[in-house]
């Protein structure tokens, strides 16, 4: 704990890299530790290596809210870290929960940075306290806080997000509806922050598990790849696809860019088509840079007259 506390004290980022936790740490003693005590914005596994991030809490003064999910659950108050947040920066976020009673259920947390179009751009949904405290062992009137962080990561679109909050079933269901307090339906908006752009330059290599195609494009702009395409997955007619393209411009574009992405049957006839200007118009590729990496995320709806069969995008 001493060495924790000293290592907290000093940095205010902190790399947890461990191999076989379960192994090595059983009792997940260091873990716990930095999920009680700093905010959590990234989890990787590597095999049996696990790589972690954490940033110290910036000590904000928590903002007031009473919203009751379901009829156990309420957020008391929450906190929203320094802004505007540099995209390969972390946003800290603390959730302060209470149990009106018992929880009947394992709910994962929520916590999402949308657009205002409902795009997710960042997400860090877990278990409170990084797993540690299940809801299914809280005590009536007990109080949880838990501390969380979202990397938006390099090449997400400067501009304005939501942050989103909510609670689901561990084992699946829908989301907790709002019964109490601020807010309506299944999710709580938390406040808006501005995302600016990285803090230094990023190899287009930052983007890691890409389809990837290194694509000029007018020789301006370059495809990198894309996000990978959904296996064993069936989709329904009227079912929305999400596709990520990531960009770089490779000269500051002088043209006004649009993207268009088709679903075509074997026979090459269109059963869903999406034609759009970068992050919905938001982030026109005028505004970028030489040099500058772009995360752009779509989404196709299929044809509600779609027949059943495979389909190219």
């Amino acid at each position: 704990r001493q060495t924790m506390e000293g290592l907290l004290a000093r940095h205010d980022r902190i790399w947890l890299i461990i191999w076989s936790p379960d192994i090595l740490d059983p009792t997940h003693s260091v873990e716990t530790w930095l999920d009680r005590n700093a905010n959590r914005a990234i989890e990787k596994w590597f095999g049996n290596l696990r790589v972690d991030f954490f940033a110290r809490p910036d000590g904000g003064t928590p903002t007031p809210l009473g919203s009751r999910f379901g009829d156990q659950i309420e957020l008391t108050s929450f906190t929203l870290g320094p802004q505007p947040v540099p995209a390969d920066d972390v946003l800290r976020v603390t959730l302060n929960w209470r149990a009106q009673q018992r929880p009947s259920n394992r709910y994962a947390v929520l916590l999402h940075l949308e657009d205002e179009q409902g795009r997710v751009w960042s997400y860090g949904d877990s278990e409170p306290v990084g797993d540690a405290a299940p809801t299914d062992t809280w005590q009536a009137g007990a109080e949880v806080v838990d501390r969380r962080g979202l990397w938006p990561m390099p090449g997400t679109p400067p501009g304005e997000y939501r942050v989103l909050a909510g609670l689901y079933p561990l084992d699946g269901g829908p989301r907790l509806k709002i019964t109490a307090g601020p807010g309506e339906g299944d999710s709580l908006t938390l406040g808006k922050v501005r995302v600016t752009g990285p803090e230094r330059a990023y190899d287009p290599a930052v983007f890691k598990n890409l389809g990837r195609l290194d694509l000029p494009v007018g020789g301006q702009v370059r495809l990198l790849g894309h996000s990978p395409l959904p296996t064993g997955k069936v989709f329904k007619p009227g079912e929305k696809v999400e596709m990520v393209l990531f960009w770089q411009a490779i000269t500051a574009p002088g043209i006004d860019l649009l993207t268009s992405l088709t679903l075509v049957d074997k026979n090459g006839e269109p059963a869903g088509k999406l034609d759009s200007r970068p992050v919905g118009g938001t982030f026109p590729s005028t505004e970028w840079a030489a040099g500058q990496l772009v995360r752009d995320v779509y989404e196709l709806e299929i044809d509600p007259a779609a027949l059943n069969g495979d389909y190219r995008l």
